[in-house]
C-alpha cells in the first residue's frame, strides 16, 4: 500500500515531527485472539499458521485455559450440561496440546511472521480475558491454590505481568454474562480492550456491527465508549475470535499496531502502549495527531486550543471519518476535495456465489499489461465458527493463498461454496493497488474445479472501462461468479484533515473511519492529562 510519507509529502514537509515519527514506524497489521483445535475449535494449528502467513503481520492461535467461576454459577444461570462439558475438555485438550503448541510456533520464520503464546479466561464476574505472552516459550500458568485467582491476580496486578499483556474480549455481553465488568477492570494492568469481533462491534452501542453470537445481545453500558466516559483510558483492538484455524479472517476483526520495526519487540511495547487501532476487515492506515502526540498518549499539560492532524489511506473507498470529542461528533471528513494528482489506484475482486454446499476450487491469475502492482490486500476468509459446538467442513478445501509472480502479476488458490443465505457473505477476494496508465488492461485468468469438471476463463478488464462493478458467471445460471469492482482512483481512499479544535480538562479525541465496503477503523484514544 502507498506509504503515508509518499502520499502527504508536501504537508508533512511542514511538520518535521510528525514526518520523523512516520519515517520510523510501520504499520502493522495482526490478530491476536482466535482459536483451533488446541483447545475446543477446529482446524489445525499448522493450517492457522498458513492462513495467518497469506495476510497478517503478527498473530496468535488462543488456547481456552480455564473458566474460574464456572462451578458458582451452573446452578444460577442454568449453563447446559454439553456447554459444561465441553468447556472442561477444552481446557484439559490445551494442557496437553501446549508443548507441541509451542514447539510449532518455534519453527516460524519471525522474518515474514510474528508469532506469540496466549490463553484465555472466561469469567461470569470479570467478563472475559486472553492473556498474550512475549516470549515465545511461555508456560502455562500453574494453580496451587484451592481456588482459581489467577484471572483476578492478572487485573490486580499481583501476577508478574512484565512479559505478559491481558484484555477483555467481547465486552458488549451483560456484565454477569462474560462481559466486561467495569468496576473491576484495571487499565494499569490491562491496557486494551478487544472491540471488534465475530461477536460484533462494542464501540458503542450503535455500531454497525452487531451481535449475533449464541451468547445474546449488546448490553450499552458494556461498550467502549461507556467505558471511556466512565474515565477508563485504554487502547483498543480487534481480533477475529474465530474457531476454526483462520487467523485475520475477513472481516471479522484485526488489530493494527504502528511499531518501529516488524519484530516480536517492537510490537508488544506497541500493544502496550496502546498506539494501536481496531478494524474490522481492511487493514487501513491511518494516524492522528493532537500537537503532534500520537493515539494512545496522554497530553501533559492543558491549553483550550489545539492542533488536529489526520492522514488515512484506506483499502477502498472511503465513506467518511468522523472525530470524537469526548463521546461527541464534532466533525465528519470526507474526500470530496481531494485532489491528488498521482496515477496510483485499487482494483478488487470476489469469488464465490453458485449453489450451496457445492465447492469450487480456484486457481486464479491477475495481471496488468502496463503499470506494476504496488500493494497486495487479501481478504480471505476462513469457514466461520460462531458456536464451537458447530461442525467445520474443511476436507476437500484449499487454505487460500496467493503468491506474486512479478511486479505485475499474482496467482491465487482458494475453495468456495455457495453462500448459506442471502446474508451470509462466503466469498474470497483481494485487492489490488496499481500505479497504472490510462490505457492500462487488467486480465483475469481462471481454472475451476466445479461440479466434477475443468473449466477455464479468460477476461480483460480495460481500467477505463472500470467505471461500475462487473459481474461473471464462469459456467452460467446459478454458477460460480465473480466479481470485479469498479477501479478507484487515490482520490476516493486517501484522505488528511488539519484543523484546530477547543479542548476541555479530562478531554479525549478518537477517529472512527468507514469504507464504503462496510469495513471499519477506530484509533485508540488521545487523553488530556486526567484532572480530577
Amino acid at each position: 500500500m502507498s506509504e503515508i510519507i509518499d502520499i502527504f509529502k508536501k504537508s508533512l514537509s511542514q511538520n518535521i515531527v510528525q514526518k520523523n515519527w512516520f519515517e520510523s514506524h510501520l504499520s502493522l497489521v495482526g490478530d491476536i485472539h482466535n482459536h483451533c483445535n488446541i483447545s475446543y475449535g477446529h482446524g489445525d494449528l499448522k493450517d492457522a499458521i498458513f492462513f495467518a502467513n497469506q495476510q497478517l503481520d503478527f498473530f496468535s492461535v488462543t488456547g481456552h485455559f480455564a473458566w474460574p467461576d464456572m462451578n458458582d454459577n451452573m446452578e444460577k444461570l442454568s449453563i447446559p450440561e454439553d456447554v459444561i462439558e465441553y468447556h472442561n475438555m477444552g481446557f484439559a485438550l490445551l494442557l496437553k496440546n501446549w508443548g507441541n503448541y509451542i514447539n510449532q510456533l518455534q519453527k516460524i520464520n519471525e522474518k515474514e511472521l510474528i508469532a506469540f503464546p496466549s490463553y484465555e479466561f472466561h469469567s461470569f464476574n470479570n467478563g472475559d480475558y486472553t492473556v498474550v505472552a512475549k516470549k515465545i516459550n511461555e508456560q502455562l500458568p500453574k494453580n496451587n491454590n484451592l481456588f482459581d485467582n489467577r484471572l483476578n491476580d492478572i487485573i490486580e496486578g499481583t501476577f508478574d505481568k512484565s512479559n505478559i499483556l491481558a484484555f477483555p474480549h467481547h465486552i458488549g455481553y451483560k456484565c454477569g454474562y462474560r462481559g466486561i465488568n467495569w468496576e473491576t477492570y484495571n487499565e494499569k494492568n490491562t491496557p486494551l480492550v478487544e472491540i471488534i469481533s465475530m461477536h460484533g462491534s462494542s464501540e458503542s452501542e450503535d455500531s454497525n456491527i452487531k451481535y449475533l453470537h449464541t451468547m445474546g445481545p449488546l448490553n450499552g453500558k458494556n461498550t467502549m465508549l461507556e467505558g471511556f466516559k466512565g474515565n477508563h483510558r485504554f487502547g483498543i483492538i480487534g481480533n477475529t475470535d474465530h474457531h476454526n484455524a483462520s487467523p485475520g479472517s475477513y472481516p471479522h476483526g484485526r488489530t493494527i499496531v504502528w511499531a518501529k520495526e516488524k519484530n516480536r519487540d517492537c510490537i508488544f511495547d506497541s500493544l502496550k502502549n496502546r498506539i494501536t487501532a481496531a478494524v474490522s476487515g481492511d487493514p487501513i492506515k491511518a494516524m492522528m495527531f493532537v500537537d503532534n502526540y500520537v493515539i494512545g498518549q496522554e497530553i501533559p499539560e492543558f491549553t483550550e486550543k489545539r492542533n488536529l492532524d489526520i492522514y488515512i489511506i484506506a483499502c477502498d473507498t472511503i465513506d467518511k471519518a468522523q472525530i470524537i470529542q469526548s463521546g461527541k461528533i464534532i466533525k465528519t471528513i470526507t474526500t470530496d476535495d481531494n485532489n491528488f494528482l498521482k496515477q496510483i489506484g485499487r482494483f478488487a475482486v470476489n469469488f464465490g456465489w453458485g449453489e450451496k454446499n457445492k465447492i469450487c476450487n480456484w486457481t486464479v491469475n491477475i495481471s496488468i499489461d502496463k503499470g506494476t502492482i504496488s500493494n497486495i490486500t487479501p481478504r480471505f476468509k476462513g469457514e466461520d465458527i460462531v458456536d464451537p459446538l458447530d461442525d467445520a467442513n474443511n476436507s476437500n478445501k484449499i487454505i487460500p493463498n496467493y503468491n506474486k509472480i512479478d511486479s505485475k502479476k499474482i496467482s491465487l488458490n482458494f475453495s468456495t461454496e455457495g453462500n448459506i443465505n442471502s446474508t451470509t457473505n462466503s466469498t474470497q477476494g483481494i485487492s489490488l493497488e496499481y500505479n497504472y496508465f490510462e490505457d492500462s488492461t487488467i486480465k483475469i485468468e481462471i481454472e475451476a474445479l466445479y461440479n466434477g469438471k475443468v473449466i477455464n476463463k479468460e477476461y480483460l478488464y480495460p481500467i477505463r472501462d472500470l467505471k461500475y462493478t462487473k459481474s461473471e458467471y464462469i459456467d452460467g445460471f446459478v454458477s460460480p461468479a465473480i466479481e470485479i469492482k469498479k477501479f478507484i482512483n487515490l482520490n476516493e481512499y486517501a484522505l488528511e484533515y488539519h484543523s484546530e479544535i477547543k479542548c476541555k480538562k479530562n478531554d479525549w479525541y478518537y477517529l472512527r473511519i468507514f469504507e464504503k465496503n462496510g469495513d471499519v477503523m477506530y484509533l485508540s484514544p488521545i487523553w488530556e492529562k486526567p484532572i480530577y
